[in-house]
C-alpha cells in the first residue's frame, strides 16, 4: 500500500478516523492501514482524504489517549492490542508555535500574573495588560509591549503576586477605566505589599510585615482572603475584607488582618492557590513535595496528597466536576496532576531536562469545565516550554525561546503565553492550530 508516496509493504491494520474538533469528517468507512506507518503519513493521509488544499498537522488519539510513538506497530505492540481489531483514532489539529514579543528587565522575572481586561478592550489576547515581578525588586504593568508603571517598595526580590479582583475586591464595585487594578506582592524580604494602582498612580495600601522569605501570595476569587507562605513553613491566611472596611473608613491598621496560621509543612511553603470548587479551601506545596488542603474557616487541615515527589516549585489549580485537578512541578523534572476526588493517585509527565518552575493550566478560570482535551504548559530550568495534554504521556510542543531557566510562565487566553526568565526577560508566544470551530450542518 502507498502512503504519503512511501510504498509500506507487509501486515495491515482496519482503522477508522473520527474528530471532535475538526470541521471536516472522514468517512465512516474502514482503511487498511499498514503497521509500518508513520504518524506524519497518517496526517498526510488525512489531509489527502479531506482534499485539504493548505496541509493541516494532526495528532491522533486512541481512547481519549494521545499516540506518541512513531509507527502504529510500535503503538500496537506497547498497547498490546490485536492487529486483527479495528482501531478508532481520534484526528485532532496539531500546533503551530509563532514566536512573539521580548521584553527585557533588569534583573531575573520571577513572576507574571494577567491583570483584569478593561470593559472596552479589543479582546486581543496579546494586549491584555499583565503584571510582572522582578528580582530587581520591582514590579511592573505592562499592555503589549508597553510598560505603564513601575513600582518599588519591597527591599529585597520579588518571588510572587496576585490580582485581587475588582469587582468584588479592595476596590468595590465602582467602575473600572483604563488599566485599574489591585494586586499583593510577596518578597525574600518577608513582607507582603497589598498595591492599588489607578489612573496611572499607584499606592501601596498595606504591607504584612515578616522576617523570612515570602515566595507564594494567593488572592481568593471574591477578593476577601488572601494566603501567604514561604520559608517559616507557615501558610497565612489575611483578611483583605477587614482592610477594605478600614480603608473606607480611613483608618488603616486599626484592626488584626490575620485569619490564621496553618502548620504542617517540614520545610518551606513555594505555592499555593485557592480551590475553585470549594470558597474555604486552598492548597500548597513546597520543598517537602506534600500537597496540602487546607479549610481556612476551620483554620484545619483537610487531607495531605503524596507519592514519590521530590521538592515543588509551582502549583495550578483548575476546576474539575465535583472537585479541584492540581499540577505541581518538581525538581526530579516533572509535572504531577493531582484529583482531589481520588487523592491517593497521581500522574507524573516527564520531558523536561531541568527543575520545573512554574505551570499553568491552558485556560482561564472563567474558561466552561470540560473533562477531556484538558492543556497545560510548564517551563524549566533547562530554558525550555512544554504543552501538554493530560490524555498523553509525552509533550504536545517543546518551545525554546530563552537563553536561561524559565522561573514562570501565566496563559493569557486564545493561545498566547508569557514566560519569565533569569536571561531578565519577558517573552510571548502564541499556540495556534486550526482547530476550526464545527460546521452546523
Amino acid at each position: 500500500m502507498q502512503v504519503d508516496g512511501t510504498i509500506y509493504a507487509g501486515e495491515n491494520v482496519p482503522v477508522k478516523f473520527f474528530t471532535t474538533t475538526f470541521d471536516q469528517h472522514m468517512k465512516t468507512t474502514t482503511f487498511y492501514m499498514p503497521v509500518k506507518v508513520t504518524l506524519d503519513s497518517l496526517s498526510e493521509f488525512v489531509n489527502v482524504s479531506l482534499g485539504i488544499s493548505e496541509h493541516v498537522p494532526f495528532n491522533f488519539l486512541y481512547q481519549d489517549e494521545f499516540i506518541r510513538y512513531t509507527t502504529l506497530d510500535r503503538w500496537l505492540k506497547k498497547k498490546g492490542i490485536s492487529k486483527e481489531t479495528t482501531i478508532e483514532l481520534e484526528y485532532t489539529p496539531a500546533f503551530e508555535i509563532e514566536a512573539g514579543n521580548n521584553f527585557p528587565h533588569d534583573d531575573w522575572v520571577s513572576v507574571i500574573r494577567r491583570l483584569p481586561i478593561p470593559s472596552d478592550a479589543s479582546g486581543d489576547a496579546t494586549q491584555h495588560p499583565y503584571l510582572t515581578g522582578s528580582y530587581d525588586r520591582c514590579w511592573r504593568i505592562w499592555r503589549g509591549d508597553e510598560c505603564l508603571h513601575v513600582g518599588a517598595g519591597h527591599t529585597s526580590a520579588i518571588k510572587s503576586a496576585s490580582i485581587i479582583s475588582a469587582s468584588e475586591g479592595l476596590l468595590g464595585k465602582r467602575k473600572r477605566s483604563g488599566v485599574d487594578c489591585q494586586f499583593a506582592t510577596g518578597a525574600k524580604d518577608g513582607s507582603v505589599i497589598v498595591w492599588q494602582y489607578s489612573g496611572g498612580r499607584c499606592k501601596e495600601v498595606h504591607k504584612f510585615a515578616g522576617t523570612e522569605s515570602v515566595d507564594t501570595v494567593a488572592v481568593h476569587g471574591d477578593g476577601s482572603l488572601l494566603c501567604s507562605g514561604g520559608w517559616d513553613k507557615l501558610l497565612r491566611i489575611w483578611t483583605l475584607d477587614r482592610l477594605q472596611e478600614d480603608m473606607e473608613k480611613g483608618d488603616v491598621g486599626r484592626q488584626q488582618y490575620l485569619h490564621c496560621g496553618l502548620q504542617g509543612h517540614s520545610r518551606a511553603i513555594l505555592a499555593s492557590a485557592w480551590s475553585q470548587d470549594h470558597r474555604a479551601r486552598v492548597f500548597s506545596t513546597g520543598l517537602d513535595g506534600s500537597v496540602r488542603t487546607w479549610d481556612v474557616m476551620q483554620k484545619a487541615p483537610i487531607m495531605t496528597m503524596t507519592s514519590d515527589a521530590s521538592a515543588a516549585y509551582c502549583l495550578s489549580v483548575r476546576k474539575a466536576s465535583g472537585g479541584d485537578l492540581l499540577l505541581t512541578g518538581h525538581t526530579d523534572n516533572k509535572v504531577r496532576l493531582w484529583d482531589t476526588r481520588s487523592p491517593t493517585a497521581c500522574t507524573a509527565f516527564a520531558g523536561h531536562k531541568g527543575f520545573v518552575y512554574g505551570v499553568t493550566w491552558n485556560a482561564l478560570s472563567t474558561d466552561a469545565v470540560s473533562e477531556k482535551g484538558l492543556r497545560f504548559t510548564s517551563a524549566s530550568e533547562d530554558c525550555t516550554l512544554n504543552v501538554w495534554d493530560i490524555r498523553g504521556g509525552s509533550p504536545l510542543a517543546t518551545i525554546s525561546e530563552h537563553s536561561d531557566g524559565i522561573l514562570c510562565v501565566e496563559w493569557m487566553g486564545d493561545g498566547v503565553l508569557m514566560t519569565g526568565s533569569k536571561d531578565n526577560t519577558v517573552k510571548s508566544c502564541n499556540l495556534k492550530s486550526d482547530q476550526r470551530p464545527q460546521s452546523s450542518a
